[in-house]
């Protein structure tokens, strides 16, 4: 990084400034200019740093001034460890702020980058934690507008501070002033959960009244202001994280003040104006998840390097954990999920778990949980089924429960959605299946997130009550999903073909129109057998799951298609088992 020379600086900004003045005036001002901007210091700083990059030059600078930041680890647990992320917080220092930030998050998120200006952008060495954005240049900002989304469509984490400017004092004290809308408008275009953060710090009280004197000048203090937080530390308070979704209602100036006032009760220890999800926990240590796996049960092994597992939480609590984790976070990326921490419940500790392990990559790929009717039945009766918190188990159930095994909870991870993971842990549920000839029948919930427009389940629901529905007295929902009497009339209208194949053509289009899909297992199962083989009791909505709205399926497995069979219980794809 080059040393700072002000006269090119101002000149890069004002080209005329210097023109018109006496050259007295000029040598004045510079020399006022180096002292008050410590320029010395910095350029010392600068040469005996050249070498270090990113956080080696963070931690230089913190070294040099001795300065520091407190984080506890509970709030340091509420940073999500993955996906895209748009982090905010208030401004009260001005540059060992976004600093001690970038420092604080990269702990955990290590893709972490912070928006900056054009200025800092000239710190070649931290331009690794930079994302440009020029406020002043409409021309620049298109491209690095772009580029900051495409930063949160790649899954990492951006931190803006909002306000564009330090905190200034004001009657209300010292605090940011009016917050731009850049970071709901990012959230909102890239369904991108907020993360709020609070910083308690300050400036001195020269710079707050020189400030208050002339806002440029203000500006002017603020170098001189890194010098004088030599020995001292701030402390980083982290809020809960806020859905995306609650930033498609209102208008983004009226969000961004609302956030504003989030961040500061935040700060004040208050409850903010923004209904939160808990972060989900961080990664469980790799090696422990390994471990558990080799020592439980192999069902099989697959020529591309994955494996089938059978796990007991009892024998495998790490993984487990990590199952727990995955589960949430990609349940919440198609508008489901716990809302908690993780996704992990009472069933959870008696029920078995299939697990498909990537070798190569050392990850779980996905999991189904997987009970035995007749065997939870005997211990616990129908209560002991998690169906049954959904749904009265009726007498009507008794004709397939004592021959059926109860599948549910599954999740594929993203980054494996256009694989065929999906058939190599089913083929691991049919050897599961094979080892317990008795088991006929498939049966649990199936999904249509909360994410799908009230008009888009009802189309859904309606198609499959109409070809696919059972018995509804056999289950009663706990909570019944109402479709009103317009919105009927409106699917019927739709509805209109005297056959399930040529109906499911007029649901796709309907949906397509909305930019909708039929959810993936909901399809999946029911194209699983021949027609008659599948069917769907009735639905419920799951207030424990980010109200989904979930169809209780049954599948005779004597009635699967021969494709379906080849392809499932081909168990010669499975090597060393």
């Amino acid at each position: 990084m080059k040393e700072i020379d002000i006269k090119q600086l101002i000149e890069s900004k004002a080209p005329e400034f210097f023109e018109k003045k006496p050259a007295f005036v000029n040598k004045f001002i510079l020399f006022a200019l180096t002292k008050l901007l410590k320029l010395k210091e910095i350029n010392e700083f600068i040469r005996n740093n050249q070498n270090n990059i990113g956080l080696d030059f963070i931690n230089s600078l913190f070294d040099t001034l001795g300065f520091s930041y407190k984080i506890s680890d509970r709030d340091k647990n509420k940073i999500p460890s993955e996906g895209r992320l748009v982090i905010v917080s208030n401004h009260p220092l001005g540059g060992l702020d976004g600093l001690a930030l970038v420092k604080a998050i990269r702990e955990v998120r290590p893709d972490a980058r912070i928006v900056a200006n054009d200025l800092l952008m000239k710190v070649e060495n931290l331009s690794d934690v930079f994302l440009p954005l020029d406020i002043y240049s409409i021309s620049s900002q298109r491209t690095q507008i772009a580029t900051i989304e495409q930063a949160l469509l790649n899954e990492e984490a951006v931190i803006i501070f909002p306000s564009g400017k330090v905190s200034r004092l004001s009657f209300k004290g010292i605090r940011d002033r009016k917050w731009l809308n850049g970071a709901t408008k990012f959230s909102t275009k890239t369904s991108a959960p907020i993360l709020p953060i609070f910083i308690k710090g300050r400036n001195s009280l020269l710079f707050y009244f020189s400030a208050l004197i002339n806002d440029k000048l203000g500006m002017l203090m603020l170098p001189g202001e890194l010098f004088r937080h030599r020995r001292k530390a701030i402390t980083i308070l982290v809020g809960e994280i806020i859905p995306s979704k609650l930033f498609n209602v209102l208008k983004p100036k009226v969000l961004a003040k609302l956030l504003l006032q989030h961040t500061y009760k935040l700060g004040a220890g208050k409850v903010g104006n923004f209904k939160t999800d808990k972060t989900v926990i961080h990664p469980v240590e790799q090696s422990l998840v390994e471990k558990e796996l080799k020592e439980s049960e192999l069902l099989g092994s697959t020529f591309d390097d994955k494996r089938i597992y059978l796990v007991d939480y009892s024998k495998a609590q790490n993984v487990m954990k990590e199952i727990s984790r995955l589960r949430e976070l990609t349940f919440r990326k198609v508008g489901e999920g716990t809302g908690k921490i993780c996704d992990i419940d009472i069933y959870d500790f008696f029920y078995k778990h299939i697990i498909l392990w990537d070798d190569e990559h050392l990850d779980i790929v996905g999991s189904y949980r997987l009970g035995i009717g007749s065997e939870i039945i005997h211990k616990f009766d129908k209560r002991g089924l998690y169906n049954s918190s959904l749904f009265s188990l009726n007498e009507g159930t008794d004709t397939f429960l004592s021959q059926s095994i109860e599948v549910g909870r599954s999740f594929i991870q993203q980054k494996y959605w256009n694989s065929n993971a999906l058939d190599l842990i089913w083929q691991g549920m049919v050897a599961f299946i094979i080892r317990n000839p008795e088991i006929r029948y498939a049966w649990g919930a199936v999904s249509i997130s909360d994410s799908y427009s009230g008009f888009a389940k009802a189309l859904i629901i309606s198609y499959y009550k109409k070809w696919y529905g059972g018995n509804t007295e056999w289950a009663t929902p706990i909570y019944e999903y109402d479709i009103s009497d317009n919105i009927m009339k409106e699917v019927e209208a739709i509805l209109t073909a005297d056959n399930y194949i040529d109906d499911l053509k007029n649901l796709k289009e309907a949906l397509r129109i909305m930019n909708l899909s039929v959810p993936i297992l909901l399809r999946r199962y029911t194209e699983l057998c021949e027609y008659g083989g599948a069917t769907i009791i009735n639905w419920c909505v799951n207030v424990n799951f980010n109200n989904s709205v979930d169809g209780l399926i049954v599948l005779d497995l004597t009635m699967m298609k021969e494709d379906a069979k080849k392809r499932l219980y081909n168990q010669k794809s499975f090597v060393n088992k």
